[in-house]
């Protein structure tokens, strides 16, 4: 097998962020630590107090933990479910979320439509942080 092979047989490293429920923040995740059943329990993040940059450990049920697409914007910012997005290609002003459905996509795009219009989107939100705006990317798709 050669090395091209090898890099299309290797699964993707899916990245996480975390939002606390009781900060109302959202935080990038460094590591996840799993309980005894297998399930996420707590998760490892850096961030900064007083200037410094610091790790702190959050329990797993005291948030949402929020998975990558795997997608990038146009300007290379790294997608994540529940992201709020202006889609640059199409005619309408409506903001669209990020959902998952067999695959992640863009409310009233298919899997492979988003997929292949990743780069031509830009983040404006997410639905943790901009819930007036969630609610009305969901009211456009009624």
């Amino acid at each position: 097998m050669n090395i091209l092979e090898k890099a299309h047989n290797i699964t993707p490293i899916i990245l996480y962020k975390f939002w606390d429920d009781d900060k109302k923040k959202m935080y990038r995740i460094k590591n996840i630590i799993f309980g005894k059943e297998g399930l996420p329990e707590i998760c490892i993040i850096n961030t900064k107090k007083k200037g410094k940059q610091i790790t702190i450990s959050k329990e797993i049920s005291k948030g949402i933990l929020i998975p990558s697409t795997n997608y990038y914007s146009y300007d290379g910012e790294e997608l994540y479910f529940g992201d709020i997005v202006e889609c640059m290609f199409l005619k309408s002003d409506k903001e669209r979320v990020i959902i998952w459905d067999n695959g992640f996509r863009i409310l009233g795009l298919s899997v492979d439509e988003t997929a292949n219009v990743a780069k031509l989107l830009k983040k404006v939100g997410d639905k943790w942080q901009n819930k007036d705006t969630y609610e009305e990317c969901l009211k456009y798709l009624k």
